[in-house]
């Protein structure tokens, strides 16, 4: 992706993105859903040197009508000096036979030197048409 610099921007956006997923059937009632992703961008926001890079590794098991989920996320970004940032999430759920689905999350991220927590939960309910 490259973006020229818009009105006030000292500089061009250049930004790439590689990243792989598959899923793996581990056995006859398993499978495993793993995803990695880089990206790297230059001049980020149109800002001179600012420069950011994000790794993220996740993957998903189900089994069944359950699921089991984690995700890893790190963030540096260079201006004048390093600043590195990281989030893990764990989530379990499960499917019901009448489209509601519950999921219940956990999330530890350091931003910029602070620590935070967060527990979730998510109802989904699947329409068919």
């Amino acid at each position: 992706m490259h973006q020229a610099k818009g009105v006030g921007d000292p500089s061009d956006e250049t930004s790439f993105v590689i990243a792989g997923f598959t899923q793996v059937a581990l056995g006859k009632v398993i499978t495993f859903a793993p995803i990695v992703e880089f990206v790297h961008q230059e001049n980020s926001g149109g800002v001179r040197n600012q420069d950011r890079v994000f790794l993220t590794v996740a993957g998903q098991f189900e089994w069944h009508r359950y699921n089991l989920a984690a995700a890893w996320n790190k963030r540096q970004t260079s201006k004048s000096v390093d600043d590195r940032d990281y989030q893990f999430q764990l989530s379990a759920g499960y499917s019901f036979d009448s489209g509601l689905s519950v999921d219940l999350g956990w999330k530890i991220a350091d931003e910029g030197n602070v620590e935070t927590q967060t527990i979730g939960i998510l109802a989904a309910y699947l329409f068919k048409f």
